[in-house]
């Protein structure tokens, strides 16, 4: 039998909003908390999993270059 454990996150990382069709992030920072493996068979649900446990607008980005999901959060607009 074999045990498969979720990816670990990754270290945050500030970054520009990846997809333009996001609202919450679409030309604002934000900040990438976890990836997950797209090609890991619950790659999407862990990475959900992850965004709802950390919530404060987490949500997941697919990234292409990379083949990932990426739980990120919005940064807010400093002022």
């Amino acid at each position: 039998m074999i045990t498969l454990k979720a990816p670990q996150p990754m270290t945050p990382i500030a970054q520009t909003g990846t997809s333009s069709w996001c609202p919450d992030c679409d030309g604002r920072l934000s900040e990438r908390i976890a990836a997950f493996p797209a090609g890991h068979t619950r790659g999407n649900l862990l990475a959900d999993q992850a965004a709802a446990a950390h919530g404060n607008g987490a949500h997941v980005h697919f990234v292409p270059r990379g083949d990932l999901f990426a739980v990120v959060v919005p940064v807010p607009p400093a002022g």
